[in-house]
């Protein structure tokens, strides 16, 4: 009991594989994620990293403070430049639907709190968090300005339901229970457990 996991989960202890959520504000969150790169650079280089950010100015901001440290920063330089089956990337939603890797950073901070929640209660936004929750292999951090509490009291929408209770789930390690998941979330997280084994003839 209690031995299976879902990849990547929210289990503390073990730095190189999981679930996390970082708070930031909208303006620092850029240089946060820049740094959250390097930092991945100098301690895990072997391991494949890609940036996704739900909002496109985030995306290029990402970018610009990512290449900013690396002109400072000869190992990070060598790490963006080495050719290899799994390049580093930032890229959008729009841009990210075929890729996985290792390691994935998620930038959900726009312009502001309103944004914040638009590319999820859009039509396509629940095929959009589906995206995102099965991007990464090994380890996942979500770099968000807003808290779980935050959406709950801005929209009850079952995009930012579904969001606020992934945010939570990486923040507390705590899933599969009515406190901390609704069911929209769990029925969620189904369907995309199904769809992934679907994919691979099962």
């Amino acid at each position: 009991e209690g031995g299976l996991s879902t990849f990547p989960c929210a289990e503390r202890g073990r730095a190189a594989l999981g679930l996390d959520l970082v708070s930031t504000s909208p303006s620092s969150e850029p240089d946060a994620v820049a740094l959250a790169v390097l930092d991945h650079v100098r301690k895990t280089p072997q391991t494949s990293l890609g940036v996704i950010a739900v909002h496109g100015r985030q995306a290029g901001k990402i970018k610009a403070a990512v290449e900013s440290l690396a002109a400072k920063n000869q190992e990070l330089r060598n790490f963006l430049d080495t050719e290899s089956m799994e390049p580093f990337f930032v890229k959008t939603i729009a841009e990210v639907r075929g890729d996985e890797r290792d390691d994935i950073f998620i930038s959900f901070s726009g312009e502001d709190g309103e944004h914040f929640l638009e590319p999820f209660e859009c039509e396509g936004g629940l095929n959009d968090l589906n995206v995102l929750m099965t991007r990464a292999r090994s380890r996942c951090v979500l770099y968000s300005s807003l808290s779980p509490e935050d959406i709950a009291r801005i929209s009850s929408s079952e995009g930012a339901r579904i969001l606020r209770d992934y945010l939570r789930y990486a923040r507390d390690g705590q899933a599969g229970t009515t406190d901390s998941l609704s069911n929209s979330t769990a029925d969620s997280f189904h369907s995309i457990i199904k769809s992934r084994l679907a994919a691979l003839g099962y």
